[in-house]
């Protein structure tokens, strides 16, 4: 880390006035984060991801996007167990909660929680897989998807950077 450091502040050439120093990165950070902005694609909607429980890994797995627009982002959190799953899509007009789940062996009351909020929900259960469809605020639908996690431990909340998503070839 005292390398980079030390690189840092020979290229930007520093007499050595730590402040100056510290503004400077700032701002070159600032402009990488445009940059990136600028060439990775960012939906117009909020996209809501995983807070807890901490699963790991986690990737964007999924866009659904065309020339009319997005239409969903789908992120992914744990690999073979636990598993969840959440897609955003923004709000249509005629979408309704728990209208399009699919079948299961049962259907239950349950809890999520959004944005600090328990949330009770309708899961379509079926083993140890469970799939909620949910309103969140900022105007968009929820669909997550669970395996092997209770759902009542389950909180979502909005992703203010999808870059830690991506792969990491494109970061």
């Amino acid at each position: 880390m005292r390398t980079a450091r030390l690189m840092l502040v020979a290229v930007a050439g520093s007499n050595g006035d730590h402040n100056q120093d510290e503004a400077w990165l700032a701002s070159v950070r600032e402009r990488m984060r445009e940059q990136r902005d600028e060439l990775l694609p960012r939906p117009p909607f909020p996209v809501w991801g995983l807070s807890s429980p901490a699963l790991r890994p986690y990737a964007l797995t999924g866009i659904d996007r065309d020339a009319d627009g997005w239409h969903a982002v789908t992120l992914r959190y744990g690999a073979s167990g636990p598993v969840i799953s959440v897609r955003t899509a923004p709000m249509t007009r005629h979408w309704k909660p728990s209208a399009t789940l699919p079948a299961a062996i049962r259907r239950q009351p349950g809890t999520l929680v959004v944005a600090s909020v328990r949330t009770p929900v309708e899961l379509a259960v079926e083993d140890d897989w469970w799939v909620a469809e949910l309103t969140a605020p900022m105007g968009v639908a929820l669909t997550v998807y669970g395996y092997d996690v209770p759902p009542e431990s389950v909180w979502l909340v909005p992703v203010d950077d999808l870059a830690h998503y991506w792969p990491s070839d494109l970061r």
